[in-house]
């Protein structure tokens, strides 16, 4: 008996890798549907695969907390004063005074910080946040600046 050719050897192992990757590839696109105009069973998937809501995706309550001073109302006798607050990320922050207005934006972790001048004696500041929204949430810090 003659020893098999080189070229019957070489198609016997490109017919076993063939027939491997068709294998493979079926079982890949066992899931897929079968046409790539079939809407109705893409919907279908899509529909499953959407998202259900959790705790952590529902929307918080827009909220501005102070967190430095964190004494209100504040005494100081420096001339400058560092407010430093949280609030929901992205929101706008808008900082008045008697003859001043300073806009903001918190960070994505949602913290803000601003540098004021104080004015002699008593300093009514008011934090304004705006979410996305436009909900609106204030809150007012007094500040007793002591030459």
């Amino acid at each position: 008996m003659e020893a098999p050719k080189k070229e019957i050897i070489i198609a016997v192992v490109f017919g076993l890798i063939t027939g491997a990757l068709v294998s493979l590839a079926v079982w890949m696109l066992k899931d897929k549907p079968l046409s790539l105009f079939d809407k109705k069973e893409q919907t279908k998937k899509e529909q499953k695969l959407s998202p259900t809501p959790t705790p952590d995706m529902e929307k918080k309550p827009l909220f501005i907390t102070i967190k430095t001073p964190k004494q209100n109302p504040y005494s100081t006798t420096q001339s400058s004063l560092s407010i430093q607050g949280e609030t929901i990320p992205g929101s706008t922050i808008i900082v008045s005074t008697e003859d001043k207005e300073i806009i903001t934006e918190s960070d994505k972790k949602g913290q803000f910080s601003i540098k004021l001048e104080l004015k002699s004696e008593i300093n009514q500041i008011y934090l304004t946040a705006i979410d996305k929204d436009k909900n609106i949430k204030t809150t007012q810090l007094d500040i007793y600046y002591e030459k």
